[in-house]
This record gives C-alpha cells, structure tokens and sequence, in this order.
C-alpha cells in the first residue's frame, strides 16, 4: 500500500512539468506578430526597392534603344541630299521632372538649349599639355560646363531629315515626333516617308517607344563665328555663311523616359509636381558633314 508521502512526491513531479499559462501563450504570441509583422515588412520593401529599381531599368532601355534607333538612321544622311531636306524644330515644352536637380534652390528654370539661363556655371575647359580644349569656349558657357543644362524643362522637338535612297527606292524621309497613339499622349512616332522608282509615295507611321516625356535636339552649327549648339535647323535658309555646311555637324539628342510606378495618364504633369524620369543623352556626328573639306575650315587648330 503506498504510502502518503510517496503519493505527494508523485503529484509534485507530474506538476512540475505543467504546460504554459495563458499569458506565457499571449506573450509569445504578440512577439511572434512582431517578428513576423517586421519580416512582412523587410519583404514589402525589398519589393518595391526591386519594383522601382526595375522600372527605372526599362526606362532606360526604352531610351537607349530611341537614342539607337535615332542615331542609326542619321547615319544614312548623305550630303547630296540634304539641301532637299534636313530640319529641326524646337517645339519649347513647360515642364521638367519638378525636382530640384542642381541644388540652387528652383525648380525647372533652364531651358535645353545648351546655354547658361540660370548664372550658375562653372567652366570645365581643360588644358592638355600647354593647349586648351576648345580655346574659343573659355570663359563661355556651353554644353558640358556645370551648371549648363542642369535643370531643364522637357521641348517635344521634331526632326525630319533626308538619308540616301535604298534599293529602287528614289527618296526616303525619316520624322521623329512625339504625339498621340491608341490614347496615350507620350508616345515617340517615327513618320517613314518613302518614293518609289515609279514616283508613287507612302509614308507609315508607328510608335518608337511609349512613355517619352521630352524630346530635345541640339545641332552642332559649323557656320558660326564661334561654332555652338542651336536649336533649330532648316536646310532650306541655305545658303548659309561661310563655310556655307548645309547640315550640322552633330546632332545632340536627350530623350526623358518616365520611369515611375504609378500609371503615366494618371498624373498631373507641371506646377512644379516631381515626376521619375530617366534622362539619356548622346551625340551624333554627321559623318557626310564632317568629312566635307568645307569642314576643315572650322575645326580649332589646338
């Protein structure tokens, strides 16, 4: 018969090893939510850190592949033909990205046009060897010193120029324009204009890239006492100042791609409003220009 005492201890063992008390569950549950809580919200982050850095990647592919696109159809331009046509437009647009991209205060305040509108520039001539690049720019703002085109508003510029004929082809005409297609507002059209031998001519137009926000062209004038950037050319105004070039010698070509989350045609673009973009930049020579002997005239001998 067992005793009182051994039935005590045996109670006393089969207590100490009791389950967890409804608090010790409430408190391991309500850490285990913070745990997970935090975790959920690391992932969320990661995400959408993955989400916008992607978004800002396709915009630059979509950039890269205009500028490419561009620059390889420019590549067809022969001198013979530009005097029949080679032209930009400057198209001024009102709005930039609303950031303050040089720090100075404003927003929006240049104009793509290669020039210093605000006063903030610093010049970045650089001296090789006892010479100066670009000794005729010293002490000028242009493109490439600080502070020159840093904070721009985004031009809708148009370009339409003449390349060489391909094939029984007898005239093909490119123009890059940014307008309207199937209701979006912000979609780069390439116009292709083509006669044939027999003198019958078409022209079929189709999207280039969606979500392009600016496009700005400068061209490289030869024709200048100081030869810069301008915003506008017209092959037709010839002929032109000694040496008399009826084209650029480079074309300068910036594309804004937007590059945010949120639906482009569900924003309101202006009045200061931070908008993502990427801006891509490049520069084009016109190899049938810049081969020209009329050319050698403007180059700087140092």
């Amino acid at each position: 018969m067992m005793c009182f005492d051994s039935m005590r201890r045996m109670d006393r063992g089969t207590t100490g090893r009791r389950g967890f008390s409804i608090v010790e569950l409430m408190v391991a549950t309500v850490i285990t939510m913070i745990v997970v809580a935090g975790s959920t919200s690391v992932v969320m982050q990661v995400m959408r850190s993955n989400q916008i850095i992607r978004s800002q990647l396709d915009a630059v592919v979509v950039g890269r592949t205009v500028l490419r696109d561009i620059s390889l159809e420019l590549a067809g331009v022969e001198l013979m033909y530009l005097k029949q046509e080679f032209k930009g437009i400057n198209v001024p647009g009102s709005y930039g990205d609303g950031k303050d991209n040089d720090n100075d205060g404003r927003v929006d305040e240049e104009r793509p046009d290669g020039q210093d509108n605000d006063g903030g520039y610093v010049d970045r001539h650089v001296a090789l060897g006892g010479a100066v690049e670009r000794p005729g720019h010293v002490g000028f703002a242009d493109l490439g010193d600080w502070g020159v085109d840093e904070d721009v508003v985004f031009d809708r510029d148009r370009l339409r120029f003449q390349v060489a004929p391909k094939g029984d082809e007898t005239l093909r005409i490119y123009e890059y324009s940014i307008g309207t297609d199937s209701g979006d507002d912000h979609v780069l059209l390439r116009t292709t204009y083509t006669t044939e031998s027999d003198g019958r001519g078409t022209s079929v137009t189709e999207p280039l890239a969606f979500g392009v926000l600016g496009l700005n062209l400068l061209y490289w004038n030869p024709n200048m006492a100081r030869p810069n950037w301008v915003e506008a050319w017209d092959s037709a105004e010839a002929p032109f100042p000694v040496p008399g070039l009826e084209a650029p010698a480079s074309v300068y070509l910036t594309v804004a791609v937007y590059s945010g989350m949120a639906p482009l045609d569900a924003l309101t673009l202006g009045f200061g409003r931070p908008v993502d973009v990427e801006m891509l930049s490049t520069i084009v020579n016109l190899e049938a220009v810049i081969s020209d002997p009329r050319y050698e005239a403007t180059r700087d001998p140092a």
